[in-house]
């Protein structure tokens, strides 16, 4: 009897454990060194119509500083670096384009930073 509770109890752990890996790795953005391919992954995580704050609260969840802009057009402009070699960085800018704050467009650059 006690080794059936020991294996329900292992089992309930590892779903929960599995269930939650699975919730964090959902949310996650996946940057790829490719602005296109960014792009893309960004428009799953959050496709047009979407909430603009909702966006934005993504984005800073997937670790991007992120600020409003007004030139011409309104936009929410996203930027995140990561470091790749000693003196080289990775950087992607973001700007998600929004018309009565649905988002309307995304677009992504990536380049590196390097002395």
């Amino acid at each position: 009897m006690m080794k059936r509770k020991s294996v329900v109890f292992i089992l309930a752990a590892l779903a929960l454990v599995g269930g939650w890996v699975y919730w964090a790795a959902a949310g996650k953005i996946h940057l790829y060194e490719d602005g296109q391919r960014t792009e893309q992954e960004i428009l799953k995580r959050i496709p047009i119509g979407s909430s603009i704050i909702e966006a934005k609260e993504i984005m800073e969840r997937n670790g991007f500083q992120c600020t409003m802009e007004q030139e011409g057009k309104t936009f929410l402009y996203c930027d995140k670096e990561k470091f790749a070699l000693p003196l080289m960085r990775k950087r992607w800018q973001v700007s998600i384009v929004h018309r009565n704050n649905k988002v309307s467009k995304v677009h992504v650059s990536y380049g590196t930073i390097e002395p």
